[in-house]
């Protein structure tokens, strides 16, 4: 027999990517195969998936409206009908990749793209995982699918705009986190991005990792020593956060589950190593994306915490996304009366009781909470800040609109309290 554990037949869902967790209750040889079919707008699309720890996951981009996915194991097929209905407010997430005066790519390894293109399709893909990742978890906590939104280009994914910093990269890494976090947040209030029903999820594309010397890097402290424009900052209205691992993130939602169970190494003579002491692509990728969502959860006024994505739980995104079965040992804890959490299959034991907890990758001089998007004008005659957008995964033209402006030009300040 086949199940789809995580979905209920007619199930609503506000998340565009729909992860399925399938499983068998039957005995089924490890490396067996099993196919997982979406239909949808007429349209019907297979993926195959190699069955291991009994079951196999998968994800789907949904379409709005009406849905039908069927996972099939030999002879044994489940059915499960679904609707995507966007969640409506006016209210969202508003992605942006954060260039400088003289470069617009990320780091990276020879031949690969690191172009602007390239990162707007990366964050598009992480952020549809971490929109999945807050619907499914607070499913398993017993309550509704809830959870942000996008603004979509006209292919139904979400948007990403370019802005450039008036710095240069050697600019930029002569900068503290915190004062990146201002300028970066000056720029985005003082320019046409600015809105009061926007909460802004920022990429600095600066972040350069130099290990000339090619000494051994052993510890994470010895990374960031070897690291410049590397930021993890989240407050008020804005998280801002590195690229330093951007390389190890897949650039469509079909490599996302192969991306996150990479386990090619990190060359640290050329590469960061932002997997927590991992030392894999997958554990780079995994431990990237849950620190982007830790800072974003500052923005939504979530403090720090004994375990889970709010404290260093996120580096077990992997498993959230990868293992049909997660079995909680601390299931009393994600009891709820009248709730529908399964004690062994319990997705929402990131959010309480990660398998690995150590101390915050990032040591900060001050804590994201005390951080707060409070613009006071000084002026009012100043240019505003250049910046150019992308609707899609097209061509961005970072030559648009000039050069930028100097810093000293503009007329806002950020408020560190």
């Amino acid at each position: 027999m086949v199940d789809i554990v995580n979905l209920s037949d007619g199930a609503e869902l506000p998340n565009q990517l729909c992860l399925v967790r399938c499983v068998f209750t039957a005995a089924t040889a490890t490396g067996a195969e099993g196919i997982l079919r979406h239909e949808a707008g007429g349209r019907v699309t297979s993926t195959r998936h190699t069955v291991s720890s009994g079951g196999f996951t998968a994800v789907v981009m949904l379409q709005p409206g009406n849905n039908r996915i069927v996972a099939q194991c030999g002879t044994h097929t489940c059915t499960r009908r679904l609707t995507h209905t966007p969640p409506d407010t006016d209210k969202c997430v508003r992605l942006i990749y954060v260039t400088c005066l003289n470069e617009e790519q990320f780091q990276g390894p020879k031949g690969m793209d690191r172009s602007a293109n390239a990162a707007v399709r990366r964050i598009q893909c992480g952020a549809l995982a971490l929109q999945t990742f807050v619907a499914e978890s607070l499913y398993e906590e017993g309550l509704d699918r809830k959870t942000f939104r996008f603004e979509l280009t006209p292919k139904s994914l979400p948007k990403v705009h370019v802005l450039e910093l008036p710095l240069t990269l050697l600019e930029v890494h002569n900068q503290s986190e915190e004062r990146l976090w201002e300028v970066v947040a000056m720029q985005v209030l003082s320019s046409h991005l600015a809105d009061g029903n926007c909460k802004y999820l920022a990429f600095l594309g600066a972040t350069r990792y130099s290990n000339t010397a090619q000494q051994k890097v052993s510890s994470e402290s010895e990374v960031l020593s070897l690291t410049r424009g590397h930021v993890s900052l989240g407050g008020g209205g804005l998280a801002l956060v590195g690229t330093g691992a951007l390389y190890a993130w897949p650039e469509h939602h079909t490599q996302l589950l192969s991306a996150l169970a990479d386990t090619r190494g990190v060359d640290t003579n050329t590469l960061m190593d932002f997997s927590g002491g991992r030392g894999s692509w997958g554990a780079c990728f995994g431990t990237h994306l849950g620190s982007v969502l830790h800072e974003l959860g500052h923005t939504f006024d979530l403090g720090h915490t004994r375990h889970g994505v709010m404290a260093r739980g996120f580096e077990d995104m992997h498993l959230f996304f990868t293992a049909p079965l997660l079995h909680c040992a601390f299931s009393k804890h994600n009891a709820r009366a009248g709730g529908n959490v399964r004690a062994s299959l319990s997705s929402s034991c990131l959010l309480k009781e990660p398998l690995t907890f150590r101390t915050d990758f990032i040591v900060r001089q001050q804590q994201p909470s005390n951080i707060n998007m409070t613009i006071a004008p000084l002026s009012h005659d100043t240019d505003t800040a250049t910046s150019s957008d992308t609707s899609s995964s097209d061509a961005v033209d970072p030559d648009s609109d000039g050069a930028g402006t100097g810093l000293r030009s503009l007329t806002y300040k950020c408020n560190l309290g």
